[in-house]
């Protein structure tokens, strides 16, 4: 709310050393009147909130939008990986007063990620916040180039002022919410859970239910007795909805051990026309080192297993979504050059070269004749419709396949399938993916192994179509699992992957 923060933070932060991991997250946060950074005033009064007990392990800042992460001192030498960075998706995607910044970095043997954001405001502008979010997915850089971070880390916790409003008229709200209604009216009219169950934004994501009152917009500093309890104020200055625009999400790519505890708001923090929240959850991680740190040479590993995976095809497709690639494998129309086409590029100018003799144009004249003539005929007998769909609309002929990514499988072999020519349903059937270096199969179970599927486009270059995650957890026993897991292409699902996979042991610890 851009107002100085409280003298005590302890009320809304932990300072106990009962967590492991603590990240604080922030949105409007230039307070008047400081006259130096301002940012550097508000992480030092976080970290002296937080207290001896806990080392920073990162902190970043988009222009308002701030973001630390904290350990127990004693943990800090289990973290290793540490990376930051920021998106802005303010005016032209350039102003930074809206976007988000990410910590990520690996915990003992798990990776962890935390983005804070803020996204558009205003009650009418649900679609703008979906767009600012996939953005973010788009544009943030951390972990392996070209997969989106909330694939790349196995835990992601996402949390800032999302802006997503309630669909009700301002009195309603506050009726239900006074009168002490059941809250299920509100949670039907949140445009979060609306735009999430439409598949729009998210996708993956969880949230706890928001057990809690609206967290915006209040009349700072300001209670008023309910029913005996001390409560904040709504501001009806300018009828702005209250709503929960304060929100704290995950996506974990292994549940069995990401399990969320609590989440809450604390009202007594009143410095700002926002609520700030809290999301607790428990996190097991493998502490033992469950990957050999060495290999035996350059192109040598240890083999020890084997990642069965079984009947891989993709299904449900809306490959269409993807702007279709400049050099795409569909024949040109026949009434067109191969080089552009009417709608786009008008013929080049002759003016300036001799004229063709009367001969040759009416010998090309005839020729044309022809073509045209063949092409109605094949039109007429169901042949190429193709010039009766508009363009947008044709489905594009791909020559997809899939990489396998993980940093258990060797580097120095290609984890990729065969292509699969001209069709956008492919089947890529079974492979058998060598595991190196793995020490300790309870730490496999924690981890996932990202399936990225491209276009091959010719011999030496290739577009991405997009990317999806199939958890490890329980793939250890003797049964294989099934999967059927999203696709997604920069926040957007454009098809499923279904298959089934299993680990098979290594008998004997071969080399590679």
């Amino acid at each position: 709310g851009n107002s100085w923060p409280p003298d005590d933070l302890t009320q809304w932060l932990p300072a106990s050393g009962r967590f492991d991991v603590v990240a604080v997250g922030a949105q409007e946060c230039t307070y008047k009147g400081y006259l130096e950074n301002n940012g550097s005033d508000w992480f030092d009064r976080v970290r002296e909130a937080m207290g001896s007990s806990y080392r920073v392990v990162g902190q970043i800042s988009l222009w308002e939008i701030r973001l630390i992460v904290f350990v127990r001192r004693e943990s800090l030498q289990h973290v290793s990986e540490v990376k930051n960075a920021y998106v802005a998706t303010g005016i032209a995607n350039v102003a930074g007063n809206k976007g988000g910044v990410g910590i990520g970095f690996r915990f003992h043997n798990t990776s962890l990620c935390f983005l804070n954001s803020h996204l558009a405001a205003h009650q009418e502008m649900a679609e703008q916040r979906n767009q600012d979010s996939r953005e973010i997915i788009r544009r943030l850089r951390m972990g392996l180039r070209g997969i989106d971070f909330t694939n790349y880390y196995t835990h992601t916790v996402w949390l800032g002022d999302l802006n997503y409003r309630l669909a009700l008229p301002f009195d309603t709200v506050l009726e239900t919410i006074y009168d002490g209604h059941e809250m299920s009216l509100l949670y039907a009219a949140d445009q979060l859970r609306t735009e999430r169950l439409r598949e729009n934004c998210f996708i993956g994501f969880n949230e706890l239910d928001t057990a809690f009152w609206p967290t915006y917009r209040y009349v700072r500093g300001t209670f008023e007795q309910l029913k005996g309890k001390k409560v904040r104020v709504f501001n009806d200055e300018k009828l702005r909805v209250p709503s929960w625009c304060d929100r704290v999400l995950w996506k974990s790519h292994s549940p069995d051990n990401f399990v969320p505890r609590a989440y809450g708001s604390v009202p007594l923090v009143d410095t700002s026309d926002h609520v700030p929240v809290y999301f607790e959850a428990s996190l097991d991680t493998v502490l033992s080192s469950s990957l050999l740190s060495s290999c035996l040479s350059e192109k040598m590993f240890q083999v020890t297993g084997i990642l069965h995976v079984k009947d891989l095809k993709a299904i449900g497709v809306k490959w269409r979504l993807l702007d279709p690639s400049p050099t795409s494998s569909s024949p040109p129309s026949s009434s067109s050059s191969s080089r552009s086409s009417p709608s786009s590029l008008s013929p080049p100018s002759t003016s300036g070269y001799p004229s063709s003799s009367s001969s040759s144009k009416s010998k090309k004249k005839e020729k044309e004749k022809s073509t045209e003539k063949k092409k109605k005929s094949f039109l007429s007998k169901g042949g190429d419709k193709r010039k009766e769909v508009p363009k947008k609309h044709q489905r594009k002929v791909l020559n997809p396949y899939v990489c396998f990514r993980a940093p258990f499988f060797p580097s120095h072999r290609e984890n990729i399938s065969q292509v699969i020519m001209s069709t956008d349903t492919p089947v890529w059937g079974d492979h058998d993916l060598f595991l190196v270096g793995v020490q300790s199969f309870t730490y496999l179970e924690t981890q996932h192994v990202i399936i990225e599927v491209r276009n091959k486009v010719s011999t030496s270059k290739s577009t991405p179509l997009g990317q999806a995650v199939v958890s490890l957890q329980h793939t250890t026993g003797t049964h294989p699992i099934r999967f059927n897991e999203p696709v997604m292409m920069n926040g957007e699902l454009v098809a499923y992957v279904a298959g089934s996979l299993f680990v098979e042991k290594a008998q004997h610890s071969g080399r590679l």
